[in-house]
């Protein structure tokens, strides 16, 4: 794992997460980028253009020029390279106006123009329709193999790869991984074992993050925020654990990269545990390879890792090699574990940078002969306290080291690392946001802003470095101005960037944020998190949020469903699933509201508003104690989250019992009118009865609203009753004197 490195012995536990699979079906043809897209017939002027990405979108292309082309769209002009665009239809070969006499007569003879030639009607729609089963065929059987229990099994020399991404990207990683393994055995020296080499080595990819994230805390009884794999180094059940990240695979493989040499190092030699410095220093080195379809470029710099070392350096924090070495698993018996953080990372990458590259590769043969030491089982080794592993212990590991590349002590070392580290160049401005992000938060306000300045300077018209800053500064004090100017720029740069466009979306107001996510879905129409929030967004500018009326407002919210569907087929949230139970509310589908938000509860338990939505569908469906059970849970939350922190006054943590109160009667009220103007009475008195079933009124206001609900009903003899009580806690109330009144004339 990149920040933690742990052996897990989980016996069978695999065999129960894993349902067994299918056969394997025979792969499919190699596709075009958006396979399972059709391209479409442009209409109303626009041309249709896909991408090298697979994004079909619909704009009017202005014929390159050069190496570039211009994409003209509703509200802005992108600048393109001309390589970038796949496959095009342009809305002049497709428009059947005719421009001559000619094409007038093809047209009277009713013929239509469809691809630059003129044909017939039923030619063209034939075309159409082949086009679109073609698309069809491919989403049923890329759909058919997301399911985990068809997903792909592919063998290939080494791995046997199952997972539930598309077929084509199953394949670029199964390449990847065999490239990495034949280049990393070569580069190590590392002879397999005959069983590791008669085994296919495992690899889980998996499609959806939820699935991943669920299968990861299964699998290793952790939480993954916001990992992306790891690796299980439990003997005779090794296997590595992925998630596709398909917006930018680059993530992927880079994690891909490092868990595999975790994997590797591991079947070298699987009783042997390597010292953990070991392990992640090669990791980190890498991660941080590149490859071209032919060869590895291994030993670019990690510049997260080389100015975090740098730091240290400048810092006088750099670690012996002894304390090094102390860091990380194995331990001897009986000794206090040191925890291999940041800065054990950062000089363990240093540090074995500098013995496979540095000073001309002259220290990586005597790298590799200290590895092998270990995994050949050459070095002197000592068993693990109960258990059947050994390891080098750190004493005999230094001396080793140091006598295999022929320094005479661990301080020399160190140091000829430190002058290495101060020569070696970067690979990008990125690492200045890192470090300016770290320095920000260890309250070194003034290096940060230096590190920020320096990636602005060095990478300044790079609209992935300025997004990138820009998220940075939205979680910095007195930074979110910043962060908008530097998310606007971007844009200006790379006007086709979606999640550039999305995450802007989500720091400006609705009312611009709505227009925002707009242009978004025209660059990318299948964003699936923009589709959520256009959903919603959608929603909140409805004329009547709990009914709508006319023709026209049903229309649109009808649109909106399908904008939330297509977001939780393409990328499910729960804002989508919150966006789709509000819509179908204002439909009066008060059944699949309920079941779309329950969802929505599931990605967040504790989100009133969600739980507020479940409560409204019970109460409009007739079901008062689900009703009332809901909301004596949001009541709890209210309570909980109002609690005093240590060290504060009751009037410092939060709402006082009082404003809770009458929030749960405002809430009441909220879930009345809305059964209302359903004319849902029976319903909204059940609901009531529920609540106050075991609570009385707390205000004057909420004893009136109760009985006045029931004097709508026409039942002024319960009305009275209900007025009676209340006006025993408040005597002095108009409001339900005159409840009370009407209820007597009655």
């Amino acid at each position: 794992m990149r920040e933690r490195f742990r052996i897990l012995l989980l016996g069978g536990l695999l065999a129960l997460l894993l349902p067994a699979p299918a056969a394997p079906a025979a792969p499919p043809a190699d596709p075009v980028p958006g396979a399972g897209r059709p391209l479409g017939v442009p209409s109303e002027g626009l041309d249709r253009v896909r991408l090298d990405d697979g994004r079909v979108i619909s704009c009017r292309l202005e014929e390159p020029r050069g190496d570039e082309a211009l994409l003209h769209f509703q509200t802005f002009v992108a600048r393109i390279p001309k390589k970038r665009i796949v496959e095009k239809r342009l809305f002049a070969d497709y428009d059947s106006t005719p421009r001559s006499k000619e094409e007038e007569a093809q047209a009277g003879r009713g013929l239509v123009r469809f691809g630059g030639r003129w044909i017939t009607k039923e030619a063209a729609e034939k075309s159409v329709r082949a086009e679109e089963e073609e698309a069809r065929k491919f989403r049923e059987e890329d759909d058919k193999h997301s399911k985990w229990e068809n997903r792909w099994i592919v063998e290939t020399d080494h791995f046997r790869i199952e997972a539930n991404i598309p077929r084509e990207a199953v394949d670029r990683y199964g390449e990847l991984l065999e490239s990495f393994y034949d280049y990393f055995v070569k580069a190590f020296q590392i002879k397999l074992s005959q069983r590791e080499k008669k085994n296919k080595l495992p690899v889980y990819l998996f499609r959806r993050r939820d699935e991943f994230r669920k299968f990861h805390d299964q699998d290793t009884g952790g939480r993954s925020e916001s990992l992306l794999g790891y690796f299980v180094p439990a003997i005779g059940q090794e296997r590595l654990v992925f998630f596709d990240m398909a917006g930018n695979r680059q993530e992927t493989i880079d994690v891909m990269f490092h868990e595999g040499t975790h994997f590797i190092i591991h079947l070298a030699e699987p009783t042997v545990l390597v010292n953990r410095w070991v392990h992640e220093g090669c990791a980190e080195y890498f991660a941080a390879c590149e490859y071209d379809g032919k060869r590895f470029r291994p030993g670019l710099v990690q510049d997260g890792r080389l100015l975090h070392f740098q730091e240290m350096i400048r810092a006088g924090r750099v670690l012996p090699l002894e304390t090094l070495l102390a860091g990380g698993d194995p331990y001897p018996a009986g000794e206090s574990p040191v925890e291999f953080g940041g800065e054990h990372y950062a000089q363990a990458w240093t540090l074995v940078h500098y013995l496979m590259e540095g000073k001309k590769g002259k220290y990586r043969a005597g790298f590799v002969n200290f590895l092998n030491l270990q995994l050949l089982k050459r070095g002197k080794l000592s068993p693990l306290e109960g258990g059947s592993r050994k390891y080098m212990d750190r004493e005999e590991g230094k001396a080793a080291l140091l006598r295999s590349i022929g320094v005479k002590d661990g301080n020399t070392l160190i140091e000829e690392v430190k002058e290495y580290a101060m020569t070696l160049p970067l690979r990008g401005a990125e690492a200045y946001v890192m470090r300016g992000e770290a320095h920000f938060y260890d309250g070194k306000a003034e290096e940060a802003e230096k590190d920020f300045a320096e990636a602005l300077a060095k990478g300044g018209n790079d609209p992935k470095l300025l997004a990138h800053l820009a998220r940075v500064y939205t979680y910095l004090p007195g930074k979110q101005a910043e962060a908008l100017d530097l998310l606007r720029k971007s844009i200006a740069l790379d006007p086709l960037d979606a999640s550039t466009h999305f995450f802007l979306s989500r720091l400006v107001p609705p009312e611009e944020a709505y227009g925002i996510l707009q242009t978004c879905l025209q660059v990318d129409p299948d964003h699936g998190l923009a589709l959520g929030d256009y959903a919603w967004l959608t929603y909140l500018r409805l004329k009547n949020r709990d009914r709508a009326e006319d023709d026209e407002e049903k229309a649109v919210v009808r649109k909106a469903i399908e904008s939330a569907k297509r977001a939780i087929a393409i990328d499910p949230s729960d804002t989508a699933y919150h966006a789709l139970a509000s819509l179908h509310l204002t439909l009066g589908e008060f059944d699949k509201a309920l079941e779309a938000e329950k969802v929505a509860v599931e990605y967040s338990p504790e989100d009133l508003s969600y739980l507020w939505r479940v409560a409204e569908c019970h109460a409009l469906l007739g079901q008062p104690e689900d009703f009332a059970r809901i909301l004596r849970r949001i009541e709890l939350l209210m309570r909980r989250a109002a609690r005093p922190a240590e060290g504060e006054t009751a009037s410092e943590g939060g709402p006082s019992v009082e404003d809770i109160q009458a929030e749960m009667g405002q809430l009441v009220q909220r879930m009345v009118s809305k059964c209302l103007s359903w004319d849902l009475k029976v319903q909204a008195v059940a609901a009531l009865d529920a609540w106050y079933e075991k609570r009385r009124p707390r205000t004057e206001e909420d004893w009136w609203f109760y009985a006045d609900v029931y004097r709508q009903r026409g039942d002024m003899r319960r009305a009275g009753r209900i007025a009676a009580d209340g006006l025993k806690e408040f005597p002095e109330s108009k409001i339900l004197e005159a409840v009370l009144t009407e209820a007597a004339a009655s």
